[in-house]
């Protein structure tokens, strides 16, 4: 179990971007075209934005964000505060240590707002139509 939850925690922020990808969309003008703007996805530009092809996938990335980046500290946090008063036994810190023994006992809950942090941080890349993804 303890080695699941590291797992999460580690790409936990992997996922979140990878699933946020699919918003990106870069505008391509096209002056002497019928449709004189369009939009391609920034990481596959065969795949235009906003077009039926883009709006029958768009379900399985809002259900990865939705459930997974939005849903694991969710999870988290609720597994943690049921065992708030057992965070020193054994079987908890064997099960769940890795997300806050690190912390001082009352700051249990901090790594969930490390995962919401980095959520965040790729939200803003992702969104921040000048920012620069390497």
């Amino acid at each position: 179990m303890r080695d699941t939850v590291l797992i999460v925690l580690l790409i936990h922020p992997f996922i979140t971007g990878i699933s946020l990808q699919y918003f990106r969309c870069r505008t391509v003008h096209f002056p002497n075209s019928t449709e004189p703007t369009q939009y391609f996805l920034r990481s596959d530009f065969s795949i235009k934005c906003y077009d039926s092809t883009w709006w029958g996938l768009v379900a399985l990335p809002l259900a990865v964000f939705g459930v997974f980046s939005v849903g694991m500290p969710i999870v988290v946090v609720a597994a943690l505060y049921r065992r708030r008063d057992k965070l020193q036994e054994a079987d908890t810190i064997e099960r769940f240590g890795v997300v806050y023994f690190t912390y001082k006992h009352e700051y249990w809950y901090f790594e969930v707002v490390q995962m919401t942090f980095k959520a965040m941080l790729w939200v803003t890349l992702i969104f921040d139509y000048n920012a620069q993804l390497q």
